[in-house]
């Protein structure tokens, strides 16, 4: 069961992130897991995304958010992915 509501979750982690990152982009998506006696759980997910950031900050946030949510894990992806800003067809870079 989901003890803390999801936008004050949210704020709880942002305030993690930015201590460790420079940016991120979070999203709220709905989940659901079957825990060791069978039971469906539904909650909302928090999906943080981080470009460019170091495994030793990644780890730092991850450390402090199971603290501040009273979460058992957190699912972590890891992928390797071009990421580039985009000005527009006639700017220059700044």
């Amino acid at each position: 069961m989901q003890i803390i509501p999801t936008d004050e979750a949210r704020e709880l982690v942002n305030e993690i992130c930015i201590k460790y990152v420079d940016g991120y982009t979070v999203g709220v998506v709905s989940g659901g897991w079957v825990d060791e006696f069978g039971v469906l759980t539904q909650e909302e997910t928090l999906v943080y995304t981080f470009v460019g950031a170091d495994e030793a900050a990644i780890i730092s946030i991850m450390d402090e958010a199971l603290l501040a949510l009273n979460q058992n894990s957190i699912m972590v992806e890891n992928q390797k992915i071009l990421s580039t800003y985009y000005y527009g067809a006639s700017s220059e870079k700044p």
